[in-house]
């Protein structure tokens, strides 16, 4: 399971060599980053599934710093805020704005959300409030539940590696 994961998360390199963030290259000295362990791993994608929520396009540099400042793995966090990528943007953020608009108890926009410019101009006041507020506690709602499963995940692996390290063990003792 490990190994597959591996061939998805970026490198060391790779999150040193984006150019928005080499300015952090002084803070990502710190091994605890790097390594692939379960607390690291578990904040991980908890950081980056928060990070996901941000509809700003800084959600790979707040994951940086948040992991960093978190001592999450670096690379795991970067990886989990492509959750919003452009097939998810879309339905995500549609829900975040709803959501945002009912606890608001606002009028919505419009539901055919025509994508043009002068439109999101003129509605920036309407729209950015109820998104921000339904990506905040998405956010909110979500990171924990990405910990938890993370967290489940290493223990099903964690559990599996015992049992064939046991299995291992007991052919190389039973006479063959």
């Amino acid at each position: 399971m490990l190994e597959t994961l591996k061939k998805f998360i970026p490198t060391r390199q790779d999150i040193e060599n984006k150019p928005l963030l080499r300015p952090l290259r002084p803070l990502l000295h710190h091994p605890e980053l790097w390594h692939l362990e379960r607390r690291g791993m578990r904040v991980g994608v908890a950081v980056g599934v928060w990070c996901a929520w941000i509809p700003l396009p800084v959600q790979m540099i707040s994951a940086v710093l948040l992991g960093i400042w978190t001592r999450a793995n670096v690379p795991i966090t970067v990886a989990i805020t492509f959750v919003t990528n452009p097939l998810t943007i879309g339905p995500m953020f549609y829900y975040a704005f709803k959501l945002g608009t009912w606890l608001l108890g606002m009028e919505s926009v419009g539901d055919n959300l025509e994508m043009e410019v002068s439109l999101f101009l003129e509605k920036t006041r309407q729209i950015f409030l109820p998104l921000a507020l339904g990506c905040l506690i998405c956010a909110c709602v979500t990171a924990p539940i990405g910990w938890v499963t993370a967290h489940i995940l290493w223990r099903i692996h964690a559990v599996r590696r015992w049992q064939q390290r046991r299995e291992r063990r007991r052919l190389r003792k039973s006479p063959a």
